[in-house]
């Protein structure tokens, strides 16, 4: 300590004894007698440092009262804007919820998240109370079914999925780096998890096995952000506009093609997945030669790994200038072609074709894209891509995806078991998805609200109007002032209706009772 306060002194710093504090972590009611240049330091047994509390038996018990304390006090300012059945629509208080309440219980949550599990309760109870807030359900409505309703995810599951993503962060570094190798030796002290070694365990058992890894990070050469090839932006069909005819669509793109065809390489490109976003893919391209009686040539390729669609269609952009470039080098027409032109139905790879971040997560086959684009450059010829609406019968682009799809079909299993990180991110997802799935269908409580929403993850109809949409909400957790859900409550002597013709349930008020008749009949016409 007294050579750290010398080398401070040394730079012209000096420390402030007073806020400097001592902490022993692994063992309570031991003192220590600490000393700066002859002066005590306080110890202590729990601390505030970068925001999280601190404390001596490493439990982050003071943390999650203070998160839980920080999420009420923010959510106290939504709260304000919710009066019963009048304010805000739930969709809207769900969005405020995300935004503004939830980060303070997630903030650097993977680094206190081997909590105790009273702790994590707390945080759990915390959610779950804000959620019934804003949706206008009941003090003891099931937590489970709260969270189906709003679709947000068990704060439990969530903070696995964080654990995760925060693990996959720190072994996508390299090799060498400390963080990476604390990381992997960290483990378990005297049976009880540390901070990391919990990370670990929580990534593992929601999803890293020991055959999948994630890819090292990339960062770009000076070289290939100095020579980098601008590509422009084509409007084909006309983004901005809200052109929804595909008869009108196709004529456009056709007569976009015998404008330019002359001049230019035509290439259309699709990729296909093995499953919904994510899995093995195969990417392929149909290049319209400027011949016009020339045949249209197919290509395509098979990504060997689990990848994602927009690495998959920014192959498929790559693979069709590669065809393109090799096409000009073997052509023998005389008349000099000054343009490629590639039109995509993703716009997510037409933006990141031409953008290329330089840190991109799909450094690979941006590598590629930058050599193509430099040899075109060579030969004088630029490169511009365009989107177009995709399954909108364009006949080119239906060829691109029949031609995917075939490639896909005939493929051989996967050989690489590294995935980048937004494969990771989209894998993950899947998994929370899953995990999600199987408590909502295990779970003991909510089983009216699992009749009528038995998929977790999915985005509930809610209506605008809050007081519609607290009765319904009620509705789907049975639990109204009807008098039969109230005489299970203890809060109605009968479940009789008052009509006097059978229990007042949901379908009695809505179908059968004649107090209601007019107000159904007129419902039953606006239907």
């Amino acid at each position: 300590m007294d050579q750290l306060a010398e080398w401070a002194h040394q730079w012209d710093m000096q420390l402030n004894i007073s806020k400097t504090k001592v902490m022993l972590f692994g063992a309570p009611n031991q003192s220590l007698d600490v000393t700066v240049q002859g002066r005590p330091v306080e110890q202590v047994i729990h601390f505030k440092y970068l925001g999280v509390w601190l404390d001596e038996h490493v439990a982050f018990e003071e943390q999650a009262d203070y998160a839980a304390s920080k999420a009420t006090k923010a959510f106290s300012k939504v709260a304000r804007l919710i009066d019963g059945r009048k304010g805000i629509s739930p969709q809207i208080g769900i969005m405020l919820y995300k935004c503004l309440v939830r980060p303070h219980l997630e903030f650097a949550v993977s680094s206190w998240a081997c909590m105790k599990e009273s702790s994590l309760q707390i945080l759990e109870r915390v959610q779950s109370r804000c959620l019934r807030t804003v949706l206008g359900a009941k003090a003891h409505a099931a937590a489970d079914a709260v969270d189906a309703i709003a679709n947000v995810v068990p704060f439990r599951i969530r903070l696995q999925q964080i654990c995760t993503l925060e693990y996959a962060r720190i072994m996508q570094r390299h090799g060498n780096c400390k963080i990476r190798l604390m990381m992997e030796e960290s483990c378990l002290i005297r049976q009880t998890f540390t901070p990391m070694s919990y990370v670990k365990h929580q990534a593992r058992s929601l999803y890293f096995t020991e055959n999948v890894a994630v890819k090292e990070v990339h960062n770009s050469t000076m070289a290939d952000i100095l020579d980098d090839v601008p590509v422009t932006r084509l409007d084909v069909v006309g983004e901005g506009s809200s052109l929804r005819c595909s008869g009108l669509l196709v004529d456009r793109v056709e007569s976009f093609i015998e404008s330019h065809r002359k001049q230019s390489v035509i290439c259309f490109t699709d990729a296909a997945t093995s499953e919904a976003g994510v899995g093995m893919c195969s990417a392929a391209a149909i290049i319209l030669p400027p011949d016009t009686e020339a045949k249209e040539i197919e290509v395509f390729e098979v990504i060997p790994r689990i990848t994602d669609s927009i690495e998959a269609e920014i192959t498929a952009i790559v693979v069709a200038l590669e065809a393109a470039l090799e096409l000009l080098r073997s052509s023998t027409d005389s008349v000099k072609k000054d343009k490629v032109i590639i039109l995509s139905d993703c716009k997510s790879a037409v933006t990141t074709v031409i953008q290329r971040p330089h840190l991109s997560d799909y450094h690979e086959i941006i590598q590629r894209l930058r050599f193509s684009l430099q040899a075109l450059k060579s030969k004088e010829v630029a490169v511009s891509v365009g989107w177009i609406p995709g399954h909108s019968g364009i006949v080119y682009n239906e060829s691109a995806d029949l031609a995917a799809k075939t490639a896909l079909e005939k493929a051989t299993v996967v050989s690489d078991g590294s995935v980048s990180l937004p494969v990771c991110k989209r894998l993950v997802a899947k998994q929370v998805n899953r995990r999600w799935q199987q408590r909502w269908t295990r779970s003991v409580t909510g089983r009216v609200s699992y009749s009528f929403i038995p998929q977790a993850g999915r985005t509930s109809f809610l209506p605008r109007d809050r007081c519609i949409a607290v009765s319904y909400v009620r509705l789907l957790l049975d639990d109204t002032t009807l008098k039969d859900h109230m005489y299970r409550s203890g809060l109605a002597d009968s479940r009789q209706c008052d009509c006097g013709l059978g229990v007042e349930d949901a379908f009695h008020f809505f179908f059968r009772c004649p107090a209601h008749d007019a107000n159904r009949s007129r419902l039953f016409r606006k239907i």
